[in-house]
């Protein structure tokens, strides 16, 4: 139930404090959301959900995304951003891009997500940060994972975000044999590698 139907039956009962803080939770949880899931998409009309999905954006944030699921099924990276050390080994990942005689009996539940692999130059922290912040805003990524080339830095940046919130730390010193490059994984709905590596090519070139 939403908050306006839950304040709307115990204003109905005279043994309930009417004065009820649901819908104060309800949007301090939106507000300091980084991602929002409406499950049981499919068991509502699109007019409806197209109602719901108004009432919650009135509470977010702009750049915050929201996804839709049935019975609760979402990718684990959507949901947790995990995928066995995916930033340690992103030449090696497979996308939707990508596709082999035996995917045909693979699960297409998760279809409307892309998982696509970026391959970028050294890159400022600042400009990159920046760069991605932008993408997350104008395009439909929810979660952003891999590591950065920082120009006379010895060690890699891991970077993980979610929505525009980005955790970054430098976890490990480069190898002699690594080429020193940014790999990024962005995850999300829609989206056009071709367009997103030209406009963070173009950020990171100045």
């Amino acid at each position: 139930a939403f908050p306006d139907q839950v304040d709307a039956q115990r204003k109905l009962d005279p043994n309930l404090d009417h004065e009820s803080p649901l819908h104060e939770l309800f949007a301090d949880q939106l507000a300091s959301a980084d991602l929002v899931i409406l499950n049981k998409a499919d068991m509502i009309d699109a007019e409806g959900l197209a109602a719901v999905r108004a009432e919650v954006a009135e509470e977010l944030p702009p750049a915050v995304k929201v996804v839709e699921a049935s019975s609760g099924r979402l990718p684990i990276s959507v949901l947790l951003g995990v995928g066995a050390e995916s930033e340690l080994h992103i030449d090696a990942r497979k996308t939707h891009h990508d596709h082999h005689d035996d995917d045909d009996h693979d699960d297409h539940d998760h279809d409307a997500f892309d998982s696509i692999s970026l391959k970028l130059p050294q890159a400022d922290e600042k400009v990159l940060l920046d760069a991605l912040n932008q993408l997350v805003v104008q395009h439909g990524i929810l979660r952003v994972k891999g590591f950065a080339a920082i120009p006379g830095k010895p060690m890699r940046l891991l970077i993980q975000g979610v929505g525009t919130r980005f955790d970054k730390h430098f976890d490990r010193a480069w190898r002699a044999d690594e080429e020193r490059a940014t790999h990024l994984v962005l995850i999300g709905q829609e989206l056009d590698a071709v367009a997103l590596q030209a406009q963070l090519n173009a950020a990171i070139a100045g």
